[in-house]
């Protein structure tokens, strides 16, 4: 997502700032034109990696509340974002020192709905704003962890429903945790469980077919990422 005076560094690297709506918000497009000025290259799409876990939350009454996101970042996005945010220098990141970066970033997903997208039967649902937000540092790479909470609680049934994390342009690459990628809350009642149903266009082909001027055709509003990502499915049995 991005850091804070992230225009200032940009500058001091002799790049070109510009914000590019329908690809990324704010901050978020500064950290990633700046890690293709470090870097010296011209990035081709995707242009950020991040790996997905998420836990389905659930209330005592067992239906489901909502979403906890733990999003992974690829290291050269670590470490552009996190780039002057040891106030003590003492070489470790705390929640206090990254808070501000947090809020960065989850406000500026609000515009992109948290590039996820959940539907029970026919319906879309709703998400609110989270409230629940931190980052931390695990290793080089930056993880934020959010609580997205549906607008209305999901009642329990064999089909309760179903998401996908992606960007609808696929300027940001979302790659579900190959182990514990959907976790389910400690309470359960309905036995329900989710499911993974792999995407069925084969991803590596297609996306290496095409070209920057094929991506710069793509709206955020389209559904182009979705393709290319795993659906999860929450199902409860008897």
């Amino acid at each position: 997502m991005g850091t804070p005076a992230s225009s200032d560094r940009l500058s001091s690297h002799g790049c070109h700032t510009r914000r590019t709506a329908g690809r990324a918000s704010g901050m978020l497009a500064a950290a990633i034109l700046a890690t293709g000025c470090l870097t010296g290259q011209a990035l081709a799409h995707p242009h950020v990696w991040v790996t997905v876990q998420s836990e389905v939350m659930r209330d005592d009454a067992g239906t489901f509340t909502g979403l906890r996101h733990r999003w992974s970042f690829d290291e050269l996005y670590t470490s552009f974002a996190i780039a002057g945010l040891d106030a003590d220098g003492d070489g470790t990141y705390t929640r206090e020192e990254l808070h501000e970066l947090s809020k960065i970033n989850v406000d500026a997903l609000l515009g992109f709905n948290y590039f996820t997208f959940a539907r029970a039967g026919t319906l879309d649902l709703e998400l609110t704003t989270p409230t629940e937000y931190h980052s931390e540092l695990q290793g080089e790479r930056l993880v934020l962890i959010f609580d997205l909470p549906f607008k209305a609680p999901v009642e329990v049934a064999p089909e309760a429903f179903a998401y996908q994390v992606y960007d609808p342009t696929y300027y940001i690459s979302f790659e579900l945790a190959e182990a514990s990628g959907v976790l389910m809350s400690a309470a359960d009642p309905g036995k329900c469980a989710p499911t993974v149903a792999e995407p069925a266009d084969d991803t590596e082909t297609t996306l290496s077919s095409l070209g920057e001027s094929d991506y710069a055709e793509l709206s955020s509003s389209g559904g182009f990422g979705s393709r290319y990502v795993p659906t999860v499915h929450v199902r409860c049995g008897s």
